[in-house]
């Protein structure tokens, strides 16, 4: 008898949190506030716009101080990188990248997880460690995907760009490659500390909070389809 009234209690049980979960009663995640998840989404795509602003008023004034701003209509594009990415100026790159990216990314990013939610560490998944199996399963699934990227790279080329496209992009990855050149510019141990931290280690922190902890998250719970959700932010 008590076997079966179990039962019974576990099956209204789950039609009854099914009922409340597809009429939007109750929130998927218990540290969610009272704010929609369209509210949300709001708040964090007006954060991110925000933070694309401040992080390009900041790159401008920082800029400021190597090249004259009253000649600045004057410089093409290629002028302007090339007074701009130069060794002298390899400290400020360094700065800006760490400060753009954090504005960018992370800053909007936390501040919609403090309005959101009750914990906003929690929610962004800054809390928990990683397993070893966890660590051990990233990477081979990062060994896996590299014959997938260079095979992904081969057919981009077949792909039938126009001339100028195709040296729009040229010229894009040539200044990326030389802004590379200047940050990771290392003359000493402390040097190349530095510039593997604002290279590689805090730009790709940052983003994985504002992608994953937070885009991601947030469209896991609303479409309650983790695998689209992870598929629409990739």
């Amino acid at each position: 008898r008590h076997k079966l009234y179990f039962f019974v209690f576990l099956c209204f049980r789950g039609k009854y949190l099914f009922l409340l979960q597809n009429y939007n009663i109750i929130m998927a995640h218990t540290a969610t506030r009272k704010i929609s998840y369209l509210g949300q989404a709001g708040i964090l795509g007006g954060l991110i716009v925000g933070g694309l602003a401040v992080a390009a008023l900041v790159q401008f004034i920082g800029m400021s101080g190597t090249i004259n701003l009253a000649e600045l209509d004057k410089l093409d594009s290629k002028v302007f990188m090339d007074k701009l990415l130069v060794p002298e100026n390899a400290n400020l790159l360094r700065v800006l990248q760490f400060l753009s990216t954090l504005i960018m990314m992370f800053l909007p990013t936390y501040i919609y997880a403090k309005i959101c939610h009750a914990k906003p560490f929690v929610h962004l998944g800054l809390v928990k460690k990683p397993t070893v199996p966890q660590l051990v399963m990233v990477i081979l699934i990062v060994l896996a995907c590299l014959p997938i990227i260079g095979a992904l790279q081969e057919a981009m080329k077949l792909i039938p760009f126009s001339k100028e496209t195709l040296a729009i992009f040229q010229k894009a990855e040539d200044d990326y490659f030389k802004q590379i050149l200047v940050i990771g510019k290392m003359n000493s141990f402390g040097e190349y500390v530095l510039s593997l931290a604002m290279i590689a280690l805090l730009p790709a922190i940052f983003e994985e909070v504002l992608f994953r902890g937070g885009i991601q998250n947030l469209l896991s719970r609303w479409t309650k389809i983790p695998t689209l959700s992870i598929c629409i932010t990739a």
